[in-house]
Formats: structure tokens, C-alpha cells, sequence
């Protein structure tokens, strides 16, 4: 996959934080470029398959996510070795608990758009997390399966 046309049912803004938002569009350029197409596909794969709202950021409309996309050093959670510098995305499938969504993406690995994803953040410090995380690293997925992290 070379290039990707943005997804639709979605805004840039919710992929960004707000001052990345602010400085692209003060330029005229286009928040996609900043990513990965696979994330950008999956992403939009997974809304078609879910037929629900996914939020990723929602500061735009008053909500409190800025940092659930690309991740400036601005971010707390910012490091050099992210996958969120444009191929990571952390979201909500309104509607459905995080662990379906990750049971779903699991165990359908070869299906259109999932199969871009090669990892999936099962928990931090040995507890479950309430967010689906979704990565398109660099990984052998088509012989280890979807990478699974536990941290």
C-alpha cells in the first residue's frame, strides 16, 4: 500500500492534537500525511465493520483526548520510539466494550483493513485497559499473528 485517501467519518481534528491541528491547516496541509496509510485504512475498515462511532480524539467538540493520535513532544505520554508518530492510533468503538473490539480484531486477522494491524495493547501495568490500541509496526504479523502487548 503506497498512498491512502483519508478515511471517511472522519474529521483531521480527530487525529490530532490541537495545536498540531492549528499549524497544519495555518499551512494549508493535510493532517493524513502525517500518517501511515495501513492505520489510516485500518481505522476506516474497522468504522465500516463496527458501524458505530469511533472516537480517537475528541477535544474538537469539548472532550478531554488530544493525545489518542499523533504524538508531538508536546504530549506527556511523547517518545521517540512511539508508534503514535503516525502509525498508532488509541480509540473507543461507542457501543462496545474495548476487550470485544480487541476479541474481534484477534480473531478476524486476515480480514479487510485488520490485516494491516500487527499489534494490539492488551494492558498496562498487568491490568486491562478500557481503550482499543492498534499499530501497524513493523512486525512478521503473517507468521507470529497480531502482536499482543502487555506492559
Amino acid at each position: 500500500m503506497k498512498y491512502y485517501i483519508p478515511p471517511r467519518y472522519f474529521r483531521q481534528e480527530e487525529f490530532v492534537d490541537r495545536a498540531t491541528f492549528i499549524l497544519y491547516k495555518g499551512k494549508g496541509w493535510d493532517i493524513w500525511r502525517l500518517f501511515r496509510p495501513q492505520i489510516l485504512f485500518a481505522i476506516y475498515s474497522l468504522r465500516v465493520r463496527y458501524d458505530k462511532l469511533i472516537r480517537i480524539n475528541d477535544w474538537h467538540s469539548g472532550g478531554n483526548f488530544q493525545w489518542r493520535g499523533f504524538r508531538t513532544p508536546d504530549s506527556p505520554q511523547y517518545s521517540v520510539f512511539s508508534q503514535h508518530n503516525g502509525g498508532a492510533l488509541d480509540f473507543d468503538v461507542l457501543g462496545m466494550p474495548a476487550e470485544e473490539v480487541r476479541h474481534d480484531i484477534l480473531t478476524h486477522q486476515n480480514d479487510i483493513g485488520i490485516e494491516y494491524i500487527a499489534a494490539v495493547e492488551m494492558s498496562v501495568g498487568g491490568k486491562p485497559i478500557s481503550w482499543v490500541h492498534i499499530d501497524c509496526r513493523n512486525y512478521d504479523r503473517d507468521v507470529n499473528g497480531i502482536l499482543q502487548i502487555k506492559e
